[in-house]
């Protein structure tokens, strides 16, 4: 909703969220989880 109407969250920043999108993507990563989609097998 926040992004539909151009506004930021009060609780966390847009660069605080793709850090947090990143440490999980590492996360995923190390225990092998891939959504459907992602994986190029």
């Amino acid at each position: 909703r926040l992004v539909r109407e151009g506004k930021e969250s009060n609780l966390m920043s847009p660069d605080e969220t793709v850090s947090i999108m990143g440490v999980l993507d590492t996360i995923r990563s190390q225990i092998g989880l891939a959504y459907p989609g992602e994986r190029e097998d």
